[in-house]
């Protein structure tokens, strides 16, 4: 997939991770993904994962016999993440270096998360697909953006016509692969 997206700063990055940091003190991801079909075993693809704190709380939803794909553009993200796993000894996530492409089987996924990210990505119609091919038919696309409103998200997510709009939960709008 050509490099149409573009890596945050360092500097920028670690700026980032301290905001993000505080904000999952006091609300914590958890909470959001109490609100989805996740399960022990469960394979989870965290897209644009930033400094983890989607992946970090899934762990022990999707317990040791579970994995989570960690994947971003920004190596410093990867790090972050593979720093902070190691530090509370997870060993389920593994992080994955992407451009939108994803390196995985098909229908090898039984949730995916796209939060806080769908606002940034420029080549969406490219990715859509992507996403689409790697989850399982009775998968989950979890997603919500801040930057975004509600019929944007909607929209964006659905016109490909190769995901469902199922509804929204106090904190995520949910889709099902069509």
């Amino acid at each position: 997939m050509e490099q149409t997206e573009t890596v945050m700063p360092k500097s920028h990055f670690k700026l980032m991770s301290a905001m993000f940091a505080v904000r999952d003190f006091f609300a914590p991801r958890s909470r959001i993904l109490d609100e989805i079909d996740i399960n022990e075993g469960d394979v989870i693809l965290d897209f644009g994962c930033g400094p983890g704190g989607y992946c970090i709380a899934a762990a022990d939803l999707v317990g040791e016999s579970g994995r989570i794909i960690a994947l971003d553009i920004n190596p410093a993200a990867l790090e972050h993440v593979q720093s902070r796993a190691e530090k509370q000894n997870i060993d389920v996530i593994e992080t994955m270096l992407s451009n939108g492409g994803i390196d995985l089987l098909d229908t090898s996924v039984n949730v995916v998360f796209l939060f806080d990210v769908l606002h940034d990505l420029k080549n969406w119609a490219a990715i859509v697909p992507e996403i689409r091919r790697v989850l399982k038919p009775d998968g989950v696309l979890a997603t919500h953006d801040h930057h975004m409103k509600e019929e944007d998200i909607i929209g964006a997510v659905t016109e490909s016509g190769l995901f469902q709009y199922e509804g929204i939960t106090k904190h995520a709008f949910r889709f099902r692969p069509i």
